[in-house]
């Protein structure tokens, strides 16, 4: 295995040892809101980080009280249909989903939105006891954009996945591990050092077997991809909507109240 190296933004930052990349969200003084620039660094980092051979495992994880408080709704804000479509905007990351190398996230408070997709991208799901998994895209008249609707439904069920999308209702850590959403559930605080427990164990498997066995548990499940690019085209939908719309300006007077 390599030794210890280190990598960081201001967004994003990159911590390798014996075999284990450490990805942190770090814009915690926005709950690690997605803004453009977090999901294209982010990205960045997930390309760089599936083609080094010193890398067999990745922990996800983030600054701060919060797991990913979902899409930056100021940046998203900006958005109007034909920027969002010639863009592909689905408001999360592209590269998780697609990422040939195990994945562990470790969630301590909120993964809402974006956050809860990231989530569901995945391949173990580390939670602390006060973790809170939701989908409140309904709330601002949208949906999903970056595989909630085909990726929560494959973890939890139809009936689950439906009542957190049409109703945003929040899972705690033991109703979301209880569904199949959650693998293990740690102490409050826990939820990182647990992840990379699991991962340094992981990481002393050979790199092609790790990534021969999560692309064969992948190819057991329905293809994807129709999924995917349908729900993408039916999320910037919404930007054609004046409900939208006006749901986004509401919401952030709502936030710029607050901070005054």
């Amino acid at each position: 295995m390599a030794t210890r190296t280190s990598q960081s933004t201001a967004l994003v930052t990159v911590v390798v040892d014996d075999g284990v990349a450490q990805l942190s969200l770090n814009r915690y003084e926005a709950l690690n809101a997605l803004s453009r620039e977090l999901i294209e660094r982010l990205d960045q980092a997930l390309s760089d980080l599936d083609e080094r051979d010193d890398v067999h495992v990745v922990v996800l994880s983030s600054a701060g009280k919060h797991f990913c408080a979902g899409a930056d709704i100021e940046d998203m804000s900006k958005l109007d249909f034909n920027s969002a479509t010639a863009d592909g905007y689905v408001g999360c990351s592209k590269q998780l989903g697609s990422f040939s190398k195990p994945v562990i996230v470790a969630i301590e408070g909120m993964a809402l939105g974006g956050g809860c997709e990231m989530v569901e991208m995945c391949d173990i799901v580390i939670a602390s006891e006060d973790a809170i998994f939701s989908h409140p895209e309904i709330t601002l008249n949208a949906m999903p954009g970056a595989g909630g609707t085909q990726r929560l439904s494959r973890a939890v069920g139809k009936h689950v996945a439906m009542d957190m999308l049409l109703s945003a209702r929040p899972l705690k850590a033991h109703e979301a591990k209880e569904a199949g959403l959650v693998s293990r559930i740690v102490e409050p605080g826990q939820a990182i050092s647990k992840a990379m427990e699991v991962a340094r164990s992981m990481a002393t498997r050979p790199l092609a077997l790790l990534r021969r066995t999560k692309a064969s548990v992948m190819n057991s499940l329905p293809s994807l991809e129709p999924g995917l690019e349908s729900e993408a085209k039916c999320f910037r939908e919404c930007f054609n909507e004046i409900t939208f719309q006006e749901a986004l300006s509401e919401f952030i007077q709502k936030q710029r109240a607050k901070r005054q």
